[in-house]
């Protein structure tokens, strides 16, 4: 009787050891259960200044006034000035990037959903007289430590491309945002 009970006391001791391990082997598949991914790069890059110009210049806002649809049809719209100021730049190329909902390869700003006017956008100039692309670096200037610097740029109403007679242009209030960055290298 004793060996029997020895067997028995045996078969529930190996019982429950096998249950343990298989509990153990089943968690363990939980934890260390396969993955598969699709390993992709992160390119990263930058330029360490010792310390990013001061904007003088946090907002900008220029009033077209009335313009008139034979002004944008010959492209005669004025063109309003504005500058970007900055100061205690460090010494290397700054530029600014504006950025915005745009069309015509990238070179007209729309204007806003709720405008009233349509087929038209607003064009950017550097101070050279260059069309400005958004998304792009405009023209630079060297930062100088001390110096306050004056960016400076100029804003025209523009007919879209596509629009090819007044009769296509919708008068009414217009209003465009975009939004600019200074860029250093």
């Amino acid at each position: 009787m004793k060996e029997r009970i020895f067997v028995k006391k045996a078969w529930q001791m190996k019982s429950i050891t096998l249950w343990r391990h298989g509990i153990s082997f089943i968690l363990g598949l939980c934890v260390f259960s396969t993955s598969y991914a699709n390993d992709r790069i992160i390119n990263i890059s930058g330029l360490l200044v010792t310390k990013p110009c001061d904007l003088l210049t946090s907002e900008v806002d220029i009033n077209f006034g009335v313009t008139n649809s034979p002004e944008l049809m010959n492209d005669t719209a004025k063109r309003h000035d504005f500058i970007i100021r900055l100061n205690n730049c460090p010494s290397v190329n700054v530029r600014a990037k504006f950025i915005g909902n745009s069309t015509d390869n990238n070179q007209i700003l729309n204007v806003s959903e709720d405008s009233t006017a349509s087929g038209i956008g607003i064009r950017l100039y550097d101070e050279r007289g260059h069309v400005v692309t958004f998304g792009e670096d405009t023209s630079s200037t060297i930062g100088v430590e001390g110096v306050v610097h004056i960016l400076h740029f100029q804003a025209q109403v523009a007919k879209l491309q596509s629009i090819q007679s007044a009769g296509q242009i919708r008068e009414g209030a217009f209003t465009a945002t975009a939004t600019y960055e200074v860029v250093y290298n």
